[in-house]
């Protein structure tokens, strides 16, 4: 069996590697729907012992993703000049993830190409309903942070700096709640240009991170760093991530792929680089020779019941439902992370903006109650 090849590999000479290259920055990557129907095609028609080349070309006509349809004619080109399967995927790790790449490659290398594309389909369509989950826990949060910044933003600029004048008048001590809303607003409204060079700043270094490698990992690292210290939403990205490593495992295993071969394939599934290096240096323990559960034992990210789980493939042999056993159960925990985030979101929504309306009222009411311009 011949090494399987790398899908970040820029191993390519000449013109090819321009067209590819200059390819490879058009596409945007499709969404993981588009995704699992197109694989699922791709491997009935495998199935159906249609020519591989035709089943390409079948695609490139009939998908309804114009990234898909481009990427499976250029793959179809360059297997029509003598390209083999392998080769042609390779550039295109951005467009199947370099999991479905490297998965691809194995299953064209073990000849079981149509069952890796149904259990990549599955794999596929698994990402796309829990994006969608997950995206809906957070729009009701994010609806309700971004209508309370911009109400407090109208407040502060336009609103605030009328009663500043008469705070002014008052010639007394103002309560806390006062002097923090003047002393926003008057930041707000006196030091904009702070708050534009800012923005400007972000902007920059953004931009320098999609075309800085380094960067970008550094700012990646530093950020999951954080997010994962956060209750909830921590352990909501982790089991996410082992999710599509247990399951890429799986798959993998179940396939009849060489498990010291399928160890660095299943890490193209992680995400989160502490995630990622964590579970590499137990794919490092495993390939000297280490027994699984110890192994894994010796991540942070690996709880107790995946730790149990992984004991029992080492006590039983039956490594590939184990896997499938790790993969559910991630998926199941990750499910309840969003369940407990949605019910909490609605009251903790609440208490925000009661504190928020609160402050507002304090501060700018408080005052003038207390000079008794207002009867009560």
């Amino acid at each position: 069996m011949r090494p399987i090849l790398d899908p970040h590999s820029r191993k390519h000479t000449g013109k090819s590697t321009n067209k590819r290259a200059r390819l490879s920055s058009a596409f945007t990557r499709p969404s993981p729907l588009a995704l699992s129907r197109d694989l699922h095609l791709f491997g009935i028609m495998l199935q159906a012992a249609l020519p591989l080349k035709d089943a390409l070309e079948n695609l490139s006509h009939t998908s309804t993703n114009q990234t898909l349809q481009s990427t499976y004619a250029h793959m179809l080109a360059q297997m029509r000049s003598g390209a083999s399967l392998q080769v042609a995927i390779a550039p295109f790790a951005h467009v199947f993830s370099p999991l479905g790449v490297a998965l691809i490659q194995a299953g064209a290398e073990s000849g079981n190409l149509p069952q890796i594309l149904s259990a990549l389909s599955s794999y596929f369509d698994q990402i796309a309903k829990t994006r969608a989950s997950f995206l809906k826990a957070l729009l009701y949060p994010i609806f309700v942070c971004v209508s309370i910044v911009i109400a407090f933003v109208v407040i502060a600029m336009f609103v605030i700096p009328n009663f500043a004048e008469l705070f002014a008048s008052f010639d007394v001590e103002l309560p806390f709640s006062t002097r923090s809303l003047l002393a926003i607003s008057w930041a707000m409204n006196e030091l904009w240009w702070v708050w534009v060079g800012l923005l400007g700043v972000l902007a920059l270094v953004l931009l320098l991170a999609q075309k800085s490698q380094i960067l970008n990992e550094n700012l990646k690292r530093m950020g999951f760093g954080i997010i994962l210290r956060a209750p909830l939403v921590g352990k909501l990205l982790v089991y996410r991530d082992l999710w599509g490593y247990f399951l890429g495992f799986s798959y993998l295993y179940n396939a009849h792929i060489e498990f010291d071969k399928a160890l660095p394939i299943a890490l193209l599934s992680l995400q989160i680089p502490p995630v990622q290096k964590s579970i590499a240096s137990v794919s490092d323990r495993i390939s000297k020779g280490e027994a699984l559960d110890r192994a894994f034992g010796a991540c942070g990210y690996i709880d107790s019941s995946l730790r149990s789980f992984l004991a029992t493939a080492q006590s039983s042999g039956e490594l590939g439902e184990i896997l499938g056993l790790c993969a559910n159960y991630c998926q199941s925990m990750y499910e309840q992370q969003i369940s407990r985030m949605l019910a909490l979101i609605e009251p903790l929504s609440t208490i925000a903006i009661a504190l928020v309306v609160g402050w507002l009222a304090f501060g700018i009411f408080l005052p003038i109650w207390e000079l008794g311009s207002i009867n009560l």
